[in-house]
This record gives structure tokens, C-alpha cells and sequence, in this order.
């Protein structure tokens, strides 16, 4: 799942960041091993450019992630 997230972000491009940020979070609720990737969000791969639209959609898929988690753990 977490590859899957990548492979949004780094093609997102030819999409605007409203859309790319509903594709992710889309994903993020719709996999349903999302704990590996709940692992691997803390730190941003090295190829995502800083203060770059892709940082803000790996902020925003770390979020969608997280937010499941959470209602998750409340349900």
C-alpha cells in the first residue's frame, strides 16, 4: 500500500492536488492492510523534493492514514 501511495504521488503531475489528495485518501480507506504503511510515513523518502506539491501529498496520504487508524481504534 505504501508503494501504491508513492506511485500517486510521484505520477501526480498531470492532476491537480485536490484530486490526487481524494485519490489517496480514497486509498488509505479502501486497503485493507494499511498497518505496514502506518510504519513507514513518518519519514518522507529522499526522492520527494522539499516544499514540493508531492511533500504536501505525502503529508496528506500520512494523514488519510492515520485518520483510519484512529477510527479504527475507536470502533
Amino acid at each position: 500500500m505504501f508503494n501504491k501511495m508513492l506511485d500517486i504521488i510521484q505520477n501526480s503531475g498531470n492532476i491537480n492536488f485536490d484530486e490526487a489528495s481524494i485519490i489517496l485518501e480514497k486509498c488509505a480507506d479502501s486497503e485493507l492492510d494499511f498497518i505496514d504503511a502506518l510504519g513507514q510515513i513518518g519519514i518522507i523518502p529522499e526522492n520527494i523534493l522539499h516544499d514540493s506539491t508531492e511533500e504536501k501529498l505525502f503529508a496528506k496520504a500520512s494523514d488519510a492514514l492515520l485518520s483510519r487508524a484512529f477510527k479504527i481504534g475507536r470502533a
